[in-house]
């Protein structure tokens, strides 16, 4: 789990950045994936919720909680590329989070999220089953019959509290710096609201917004339950 986590950071920053690059060089701030099919944009979201919220810090709670040894710090390259491998990722992810414009991620990604742990862990018994090891030493059941359905079951829970915790900490990212430039925030179309529906006085729908690049312009808008699957492309209420 640790290497496609780290292969989800570098592909994830290396997309992010080139969609900013693209968005810095236009003069109306679009970017590619604005313009692509609403799969690839949901892809995209579903990827950030992935490698953002989601797996740097599954991996390093495993990996801290199950997997230490005498020899994670036995040597000075063992050492550091532990920390590299099960420190640093968090860490990205913690700057993903708080320090860009990326919106709240949905609740409906708990459900991709768990069968991409389901997935995984079927691919640890195939790996088993053709090379004859386990990639992590508490999915044997023969040797910890008794806590493995334990461990799946936390495994599973913890990645859903997680995405919760973090959908939490961009929520109030999101407020604090709305709070302090409400004016400039509308203007640039991180907030839209829809006044055309009164029930009970007035009625707002509220509408979350992801962007194409995490350091640039929100990319879609999801206006109702139905929309939730796939995003309709949307452009910043300032631009041209």
């Amino acid at each position: 789990f640790t290497n496609p986590s780290c292969i989800g950071l570098v592909s994830y920053n290396c997309a992010s950045a080139c969609q900013t690059s693209v968005c810095t060089l236009r003069r109306n701030g679009t970017f590619p994936l604005q313009r692509w099919p609403c799969i690839l944009q949901l892809m995209r979201i579903l990827f950030y919720s992935t490698i953002a919220t989601f797996v740097p810090i599954i991996v390093i709670l495993v990996f801290w909680a199950l997997l230490p040894s005498p020899s994670t710090f036995a040597a000075t390259f063992s050492g550091w590329s532990n920390i590299a491998q099960h420190a640093m990722n968090s860490l990205f992810a913690l700057f993903e989070i708080l320090s860009t414009n990326v919106r709240p991620t949905l609740w409906v990604h708990i459900v991709f999220l768990e069968v991409f742990l389901a997935y995984y862990l079927g691919v640890a018994y195939i790996t088993k089953a053709t090379e004859g090891f386990y990639t992590y030493g508490f999915l044997d059941p023969h040797a910890r019959h008794a806590l493995l359905a334990a461990y799946i079951a936390a495994i599973g829970s913890g990645g859903a509290l997680v995405l919760a915790v973090v959908k939490a900490l961009v929520k109030l990212r999101v407020r604090t710096f709305r709070a302090r430039g409400d004016a400039q925030w509308k203007a640039e179309g991180c907030e839209e609201r829809n006044s055309s529906m009164d029930v009970e006085g007035e009625q707002r729908a509220e509408v979350l917004f992801f962007p194409a690049s995490s350091y640039q312009l929100p990319l879609t808008s999801y206006k109702a339950c139905c929309d939730v699957m796939i995003p309709t492309p949307y452009l910043p209420l300032s631009s041209p």
